[in-house]
């Protein structure tokens, strides 16, 4: 059976194919993907990723947060990015995960701006990619385990 979330209807692969046609090369597009927390969700997170990839995104990245009021406590989202055509974007090996540096010296300008937060710190957005095993080979069909395993065997 396949999974009909409420939000399905705003994650048609229509809908991404437009996104997607709208980015400029480089471009994410960012939004909720549910909590990794029911069943239902987090089959609903691996089928929007694989058609993200499937309509051409570069990359789909699942990840979490915690969410004091949501009902789990978790919710996730899916940041997508669009091919910048041979560039790097100042973007990491991911595609889409800005380095450590240029997370710290943004959060710095926050700080000198009088943005700062009591929620928000660097560590916490790197963390977020961070996935319980299970969710990380639900969602991605693999995991850190077998890529460790891989390197193993070629070493």
């Amino acid at each position: 059976n396949k999974v009909e979330l409420p939000s399905n209807i705003l994650y048609s692969e229509q809908h991404f194919q437009h996104i997607l046609r709208i980015l400029r090369p480089g471009g994410v597009f960012n939004f909720q993907a549910e909590t990794f927390n029911i069943p239902s969700d987090l089959e609903g997170i691996s089928e929007w990723r694989n058609q993200a990839l499937d309509v051409g995104f570069s990359s789909a990245r699942y990840g979490s947060l915690m969410i004091s009021s949501y009902p789990t406590g978790q919710i996730g989202f899916l940041l997508c990015a669009k091919s910048d055509n041979g560039g790097d974007n100042n973007r990491s090996s991911t595609g889409i995960a800005p380095t450590l540096n240029d997370v710290e010296a943004r959060f710095a300008q926050m700080v000198r701006r009088g943005d700062r937060t009591t929620y928000y710190q660097p560590k916490l957005q790197f963390s977020s990619f961070d996935l319980p095993l299970w969710v990380e080979e639900s969602v991605y069909g693999t995991s850190i385990v077998t890529s460790v395993a891989s390197l193993e065997q070629e070493l």
